[in-house]
Parts: C-alpha cells; sequence; structure tokens
C-alpha cells in the first residue's frame, strides 16, 4: 500500500501542458518499468485534475478528439 501511494502523481490543471505532461510521464514510466524490476506499470497511478468541467479548453470545441 505505501508502495502504490509514493508511486501516485497528480497533475493539475488539464490544459495543453497538463495533458502533454501526463503523455511524457507515461511514455517515461514504461521505461522504468523495464529498468527497475521492482517497479511494476501496475502500481504506478497519474492522476490528472481539473478544477472546471472541461479538459483542454484551449481547443475549440468543434474539434473531434
Amino acid at each position: 500500500m505505501r508502495k502504490k501511494r509514493l508511486l501516485m502523481m497528480v497533475i493539475i490543471g488539464a490544459g495543453l501542458v497538463g495533458v502533454e505532461l501526463v503523455g511524457e510521464l507515461t511514455e517515461f514510466l514504461h521505461s522504468i518499468c523495464r529498468t527497475y524490476q521492482h517497479v511494476r506499470c501496475e502500481d504506478i497511478t497519474i492522476l490528472l485534475c481539473e478544477a472546471g468541467p472541461v479538459f483542454l479548453r484551449e481547443l475549440p470545441s468543434d474539434i473531434d478528439l
């Protein structure tokens, strides 16, 4: 349980930078799991939080994501 808590990252802000950071961290953490065998990808949690109701609010609403 302690290990899982220590491997949790919280990103505040789901704008362009926050979403990009989550993508980069996800890619980086996959390489960490391959390098360090005692760290399992299932134990890592990345939580993206946004105060408002919309992620990527900088993008026009008519873009299909």
